[in-house]
């Protein structure tokens, strides 16, 4: 394991919602989306803003989702919280 690779401890990424117009601002108040524990946020991106959230790479490399589409549950759960951000 190299020292940029999704695995290695303390490894982050970022997890983007939606990409909407910047006039207005969502209010993400409130919102936990799919990583407990880190804030939802916007990323100004010009004339457009990205509703953002840190995360663990390790939990979102293609091996971990192949995992999470076998468990219903945990599907689902982050299936709810993503769709309650956006």
């Amino acid at each position: 394991m190299t020292e940029d690779s999704p695995e290695a401890p303390g490894t982050t990424a970022l997890y983007v919602y939606a990409v909407c117009r910047a006039d207005g601002g969502p209010a993400l108040d409130g919102v936990s989306g799919v990583a407990r524990g880190e804030p939802v946020r916007t990323l100004p991106l010009g004339s457009l803003t990205a509703i953002v959230q840190t995360v663990r790479a390790a939990e979102f490399t293609d091996e971990a989702w192949q995992e999470r589409l076998t468990d219903e549950s945990e599907l689902e759960r982050y299936a709810r919280a993503h769709h309650e951000v956006v």
